[in-house]
């Protein structure tokens, strides 16, 4: 009994110490078929902090792929922060990457790539493709192991390109004089790193990319582009789309946003009155930063009622839109001249940063008064602003910045007892250039704080006003 004991004892030890599992699958780029027999190994771990020094697993867990090209792995070490390094490998192929930092703790899917190098499909090394000259140099070719750069090109598509599969690294779509659509590429399926459609003058439309899985997108600056028919991202994970400074584009009919996203950005498209057309889930974990310099309002993301991020910048009043707003981790008004009303964000209960940067139009930041928990503060800029104390019940923050508000003659934050974060060198009090705002009262502030050496931040105290006579 008491050796049964014993074993029953070990085994929940190592259950508890497991802190560490990653699954994942190993594909042809180009085919989407598994490869077997991938070596996968955890071989180190690193802390939170770069310049730590690894710990090395002696010995290393490792384990190979099946014939469905899956594989999971499990490390008895567990950290809350920081990462193990998983290395791939298996000779006669490029892995893609070769190797992961991946968080050390939990249960971790990794999905990677294997081209295998013997393979008269495959062009191994970058390619830069000047002219139409070139294009028979690719034109055989379903897969490049590294950058693909097309520039130069009078053609009207890349119909030429059409055994494309995967690119490995950048695919670099730019300043060609002649390209009015995409179309050949349609068949791709991987973009190792990022696709860049750029400064192309004539690209009136993009291709079908519903089965293209990337890194980050980035369409911009193509002057008669007028529509997104095509740009199907649903299927699309953790990957990065940027549609920018494209001035003739009317709608966003055709752009599906991934289910987990990572940032999307609609930045500066002065044709753009409003988001119609765009299908985004109604819980958007990413980032999204929705810019303008002409005008335009958030029609078109009225189902969303979560974010992870929402940045409004430049000319947009009217974000009536996100009344069904419910949660988001991060506001940011910034350079927006025009706004006057943030009561879309009245169901807000908890943030972990609040960034409020030269809004001359808000008077009030009352809307907020029913934030429980916020992390990182800021407000600069804001000539309408007077007082703070809609946040006087916030106890603790990571950060507070109070800089440049023309008006703001009260702090209001009486309650905040410290300013603390667990890396002290990202901790800090800065509240400066507030001309209306007295010195004292923000000195006070720093002396009711529970670190009363002020030892675990930086404090800046400058340029506000002197009321001591």
């Amino acid at each position: 009994m008491k050796r049964i004991r014993g074993y029953a004892f070990m085994l929940i030890f190592l259950v508890a110490l497991c802190g560490c599992k990653i699954t994942g699958t190993i594909t042809d780029p180009a085919t989407g078929e598994p490869v077997e027999g991938v070596s996968v190994k955890v071989t180190s771990y690193y802390g939170p902090l770069t310049a730590q020094d690894p710990i090395h697993f002696e010995p290393i867990y490792s384990t190979k792929t099946d014939s469905n090209g899956k594989y999971t792995i499990s490390s008895w070490f567990s950290k809350k922060e920081g990462y193990v390094l998983v290395e791939y490998s298996k000779e006669g192929y490029d892995l893609f990457p070769p190797r992961k930092n991946v968080p050390a703790n939990g249960e971790q899917i990794q999905n990677s790539f294997a081209v295998k190098l013997e393979n008269p499909e495959v062009y191994n090394g970058d390619i830069t493709i000047s002219g139409d000259e070139d294009l028979h140099l690719i034109s055989e070719y379903s897969t490049v192991t590294k950058s693909l750069t097309l520039s130069g090109l009078n053609v009207a598509d890349l119909s030429a390109l059409s055994n494309l599969k995967a690119v490995m690294g950048r695919l670099i779509i730019s300043e060609n004089p002649g390209l009015i659509n995409l179309d050949g590429l349609n068949g791709l399926r991987t973009i190792g790193s990022e696709i860049l459609v750029k400064s192309n003058p004539a690209l009136e439309a993009l291709t079908d990319f519903s089965n293209l899985r990337f890194g980050s997108m980035i369409v911009e600056d193509n002057g008669s582009l007028k529509h997104l028919s095509g740009l199907d991202l649903s299927k699309a994970q953790n990957c990065n789309v940027e549609i920018c400074f494209n001035p003739m584009l009317e709608n966003l009919t055709g752009l599906s946003v991934p289910e987990h996203p990572g940032r999307l950005w609609i930045m500066d498209n002065d044709g753009l009155k409003d988001l119609a057309g765009i299908v985004v889930p109604s819980e958007f974990s990413g980032s999204m930063l929705i810019s303008s310099q002409s005008g335009m309002t958030l029609h078109g993301i009225e189902n969303l009622t979560s974010v992870g991020g929402i940045s409004i910048r430049g000319q947009i009043s009217d974000i009536g839109a996100m009344q069904n707003l419910e949660n988001a981790n991060r506001i940011g008004i910034s350079d927006n001249p025009v706004i006057e009303d943030l009561s879309v964000f009245s169901n807000i209960k908890s943030l972990d940063r609040l960034m409020i940067f030269n809004a001359d139009r808000l008077v009030n930041l009352d809307v907020f008064e029913n934030i429980e928990t916020l992390e990182d503060f800021y407000v600069g800029g804001c000539a309408g602003i007077e007082t703070l104390h809609v946040f006087k019940n916030i106890e603790h923050l990571r950060r507070l910045t109070v800089e440049k508000n023309d008006r703001l003659f009260e702090l209001g934050l009486d309650n905040l007892k410290d300013v603390k974060d667990d890396w002290p060198s990202s901790t800090y009090l800065k509240i400066t250039d507030n001309p209306q705002l007295c010195t004292s009262l923000a000195e006070e502030l720093v002396a009711h704080l529970d670190d009363p050496d002020r030892k675990n931040f930086y404090i800046t105290i400058e340029g506000n006003k002197d009321c001591s006579q």
